[in-house]
């Protein structure tokens, strides 16, 4: 984001950008080292150049190995664009857990005595699951929500009032609409440099037809990517998908039960929460 002619960036926000950009070369920095030292460690024992690890230090190792990982993944989190594909938010989690599967045999941990090994991959499934269970739920956040026909966001806010529609412009002259309105949304300050979009979506599904794509524009654009709720309000019963998140605006991917055998209407009220540009 461009700043105006005479303008300054704070010094506080510049810190937390320069942060930021460094979280991802660290993340990449502690992947790659814990890949190499499993590839090295697993090498080195199958020439029989290096022995098992002593008992009493694979708890201990474990512990160690899991903040590593974990410490990678959010690296990797905090750092991550708005436009994160699906493959490069798995591949941590994936080269971690390989990683750990890798070190656990070379240490000694498939072997005796038992408690040890026991320690260790208890620590190692623990973390894993959880980790892979976060991910899980961010790509599909629909699953931990049992209302239908709900899709939520990176987080869960909880919705606001709803804002009062915004009267139409004075011009001298009646607004009549469009034959089909497509889409009517209120924008509102929430204070503390927060705003606020609400609105409704109104979308014509072609008889036959079993997928839609819709899109909401934010304009102005938000600082960051917001929080983004929507729901179906009328139409054939579907699933709704957030399929892209930006700052400056969403795509929203349905898919119905049944193809109509008729035209349909689909109207979809979509909340967006964030701070402002």
């Amino acid at each position: 984001m461009s700043l105006p002619a005479g303008a300054t960036r704070p010094l506080g926000k510049s810190w937390a950008l320069a942060l930021t950009a460094l979280c991802g070369p660290a993340s990449v920095a502690l992947l790659c080292g814990l890949a190499m030292c499993a590839v090295l460690l697993v090498a080195r024992r199958a020439a029989s150049a290096a022995q098992p690890l002593a008992p009493a230090l694979l708890p201990l190792t474990a512990l160690v190995l899991a903040l590593i990982a974990w410490s990678s993944r959010a690296l990797s989190a905090i750092a991550k664009t708005s436009n994160t594909s699906r493959l490069s938010q798995a591949a941590p989690l994936t080269v971690t857990s390989a990683s750990l599967l890798m070190l656990g045999l070379a240490l000694g941990a498939g072997g005796r005595p038992w408690w040890a090994a026991l320690a260790y991959w208890m620590i190692v499934a623990l973390e894993e699951a959880w980790a892979w269970r976060s991910y899980r739920l961010a790509r599909h956040p629909s699953r931990g929500s049992p209302a239908p026909n709900r899709s939520r966001g990176l987080s869960e806010p909880r919705l606001s009032p709803p804002l009062a529609p915004p009267a139409p412009p004075v011009t001298g002259h009646s607004w009549n609409p469009p034959h089909r309105l497509t889409q009517e949304y209120a924008r509102a300050s929430l204070g503390d440099g927060r705003e606020q979009i609400r609105g409704n979506l109104h979308l014509h599904v072609p008889q036959g037809a079993r997928t839609a794509i819709a899109h909401v524009g934010f304009c102005p654009p938000f600082a960051e990517r917001p929080q983004f709720e929507m729901r179906l309000t009328s139409g054939p019963p579907c699933r709704l998908k957030v399929g892209q998140l930006l700052p400056q605006g969403a795509r929203i991917e349905i898919k119905l039960h049944a193809p109509p055998t008729a035209p349909q209407t689909l109207s979809l009220e979509f909340t967006a929460d964030g701070p402002e540009l």
